[in-house]
């Protein structure tokens, strides 16, 4: 169970690679540009207006789960915690694929993305395990959390998003 706690304190920091690398508390104003082509608007934004603005997403997500209450050692515990966790995550990412990538980048963050994805979804197997009553399975999934954690922290850090890759 030691092993799930230590996931859900990384969970709370992996958030998608989502979070910018950036000195300053204060996010940079966001520089976009709009072009218009034929039916399609384009919004283009720099990689260091992306990190700020996802930044501020990994901000709030960040004050949120450091508001999710230790869990213990008792699994069913542990399963909601990771439950609110997922949800936590999920909205951030939500957010995050919403804002404008920058130009040539969207296969890289999709990558990142997917990380997550597959954390979330390791999450999940972790908690259906634990609700099925199926502790060796829990003991799987939970393992498991650790590897997916780290490939979404790796993902973020190789993209230049440290403050959620770390």
């Amino acid at each position: 169970m030691r092993i799930v706690k230590c996931s859900l304190v990384c969970l709370a920091l992996v958030l998608v690679g989502a979070c910018g690398s950036g000195g300053s508390s204060k996010p940079a104003a966001p520089t976009t540009t709009t072009s218009t082509t034929t039916a399609t608007k384009i919004r283009k934004i720099t990689k260091t207006a992306y990190i700020a603005r996802a930044n501020a997403i990994c901000t709030t997500m960040n004050r949120q789960t450091d508001a999710v209450r230790d869990p213990g050692n008792d699994p069913e515990k542990v399963a909601a915690s990771l439950a609110q966790i997922r949800t936590i995550i999920g909205n951030a990412l939500v957010k995050l694929r919403a804002l404008p990538e920058p130009q040539g980048d969207e296969a890289r963050l999709a990558a990142v993305y997917a990380k997550v994805d597959a954390l979330r979804a390791g999450m999940q197997a972790y908690i259906d395990a634990v609700h099925a009553h199926d502790a060796p399975a829990a003991a799987t999934a939970g393992k498991r959390l650790d590897t997916l954690g780290n490939a979404a922290n790796a993902a973020s850090n190789q993209y230049g998003l440290t403050v959620c890759g770390s």
